[in-house]
């Protein structure tokens, strides 16, 4: 970000502020205490009287707060906006700062029906003035927004220039998904992937493509949910490919991001490895022998006699070079040689064999599409 045009000394402090947001964004630690080194360092750009970083929950219309400093001074607003999280949500998208856009001071936000709400509430505090900044990241999702509000007139063109320049950064420093790059690290081959929240909304890995097998209501996305119903740590399984292509081998684990993910799971797709030579037919009865199916059962699930069901046990024992069945599940589930049940084609014109958990609302983050 250029300096060009600024007096010496505000370029020197300004440069100093930028510095400082740098290496904030790439500290270690959680995303509220960044937010919070953010809020001190941005002073020396704009001696605000309160300000706030919050985030966009993605799975309800309201705010997620991550660091607050200064409102507890004003009388009117020290317990929240009114609406709660909700209400304030509200009155973030009627300005349109859910998206993303230039920094805006208080007296720039659109009309709506007269003085915008927002404007009309801080400024009945002693906040007449302030600016309001859409924090953006880099592969363009909108993850919240930056508050500072002022008892004097509001901040100059060159603080908003400045301003506008760091919030990428600060987008960065407080993205609660900004930790997958370590997750991805640990799964080798990870050619796509995505993340399914506690409330069944899909959001984009940063640095992933999305999938089609990652769309809502894909029954992968049912498969990932009751994992995290469940409270599985790590499962790795295996999803079958269009016809005639191989499998996909997805790894569900949870997501490490920071609030409001943390009880979301990351869904992650690579290559299948060696399947120890067993059939796409063996995959999925591994997978009825993963759940304790009986033979019977597998059988009648899979319109085939229990002779057929044996022999494909037999095999999978020659190949996994196990004793028994229940061997071969615990290999199984230790390699992710299997298909979940949940994920067997149905018998034409049938219903699918074992129904999902429902977990996948249908609702998709921007970003995150095929």
């Amino acid at each position: 970000m250029s300096t060009r045009g600024y007096g010496g000394p505000d370029a020197e402090r300004w440069l100093s502020v930028v510095l400082a947001v740098g290496r904030i964004a790439s500290s270690a630690g959680g995303s509220r205490r960044r937010a919070a080194t953010v809020l001190l360092a941005l002073r020396r750009l704009l001696p605000y009287d309160a300000g706030s970083v919050v985030l966009f929950d993605a799975d309800r219309p309201a705010i997620l707060p991550l660091a607050i400093t200064g409102y507890r001074g004003f009388s009117s607003i020290r317990d929240g906006p009114p609406g709660g999280l909700e209400g304030a949500y509200r009155h973030i998208v009627r300005a349109r700062l859910d998206r993303p856009g230039p920094p805006l001071r208080l007296d720039d936000l659109p009309p709506a029906q007269g003085e915008h709400p927002i404007r009309r509430l801080l400024t009945a505090a002693g906040l007449p003035a302030g600016v309001f900044v859409p924090l953006t990241t880099a592969d363009g999702r909108s993850v919240g927004l930056l508050m500072l509000h002022t008892r004097m007139p509001g901040p100059g063109e060159d603080v908003l220039d400045v301003l506008g320049g760091l919030a990428p950064t600060i987008a960065n420093a407080v993205d609660p998904l900004r930790q997958m790059a370590a997750l991805l690290a640990a799964v080798p081959g990870v050619f796509a992937g995505a993340v399914l929240t506690a409330g069944g909304t899909v959001l984009s890995v940063p640095g992933l493509p999305g999938h089609p097998l990652l769309v809502p209501p894909a029954p992968l996305l049912d498969t990932a949910a009751a994992s995290l119903r469940d409270g599985r740590l790590y499962r790795t399984f295996l999803v079958p490919g269009a016809t005639g292509e191989e499998h996909v081998c997805a790894t569900v684990l949870p997501s490490p991001g920071d609030p409001p993910h943390r009880r979301s799971v990351a869904v992650l797709l690579s290559r299948m490895g060696d399947a120890q030579g067993l059939t796409p037919r063996e995959l999925e009865v591994m997978g009825l022998l993963v759940d304790g199916w009986s033979n019977r059962r597998i059988a009648a699930a899979l319109f085939v006699s229990e002779r057929t069901v044996a022999a494909h046990i037999e095999h999978i024992l020659v190949k996994l070079e196990v004793p028994t069945r229940t061997m071969a599940a615990l290999r199984a589930l230790r390699l992710g040689l299997f298909v979940p049940s949940s994920l067997l084609d149905p018998p034409a014109g049938g219903p699918r064999l074992i129904r999902g958990a429902a977990g996948a609302r249908g609702r998709q983050s921007s970003g995150s599409a095929a």
